[in-house]
């Protein structure tokens, strides 16, 4: 018994002399080795609003039943968009009063949306991935996935805002993650599916630090 305490005791300050090894001497290597850090209390937050106006005739659909003459369950389309600063286009106009090809107003960038159809009931409908390129991928871009209510006001049941993810982002906004809520705010001059589209963002520009002290 006398022999097994003994061993115990040397267990014992084996285990603390380690700990404090590993404290006085470890920690600080790995601290000195942490150059890098992700930093996510200090993570910055940009808010801004972007307006796209759907070009209808760039829309394509890939039916589930070619000889289908209405819309299904898993059809896929896509269709591009301009993008403009936000409040550039008409709020609550369905009259197609909006002409994307003789409006002076600057285009930002390409809009491309993808997407498949009878996702969700209405007023939802496709799930979708939108590429906002600002002008274009390389420079600054990015990329939200969801599910859209691309419908008239007068539709029953009518559009709704709906919120999307922001699943990543290129060049400015590379890293990025949040959020942007959606809003059919018309339709323009290119077709009855040319919606104005209004995108409130809430982006999250998380990214590695260097930690200078270290250098």
């Amino acid at each position: 018994m006398k022999k097994n305490n003994q061993t115990c005791g040397r267990s014992i300050v084996h285990f603390l002399g380690a700990s404090v090894f590993a404290v006085f001497f470890l920690a600080p290597m790995a601290r000195a080795g942490d150059k890098v850090t992700f930093d996510l209390e200090r993570a910055e937050e940009e808010k801004f609003t972007l307006d796209v106006a759907c070009d209808a005739r760039t829309s394509n659909l890939n039916r589930v039943d070619p000889s289908a003459t209405t819309q299904a369950r898993g059809d896929a389309g896509i269709v591009n968009g301009f993008i403009y600063e936000g409040g550039v286009l008409p709020f609550d106009d369905f009259n197609g009063s909006f002409n994307p090809d003789t409006s002076p107003a600057p285009k930002l960038g390409t809009w491309v949306c993808l997407n498949t159809r009878g996702a969700l009931p209405a007023p939802r409908n496709s799930a979708v991935t939108y590429y906002f390129g600002l002008p274009d991928f390389e420079t600054a871009g990015i990329i939200t996935q969801g599910f859209n209510s691309h419908r008239r006001k007068d539709a029953t049941p009518p559009t709704i805002p709906v919120v999307h993810a922001i699943v990543g982002g290129t060049g400015k906004y590379l890293g990025a993650t949040g959020e942007v809520l959606e809003e059919v705010i018309g339709v323009n001059s290119t077709g009855a599916t040319g919606f104005n589209l209004r995108y409130h963002f809430t982006i999250k520009k998380q990214a590695f630090k260097k930690d200078k002290s270290q250098r």
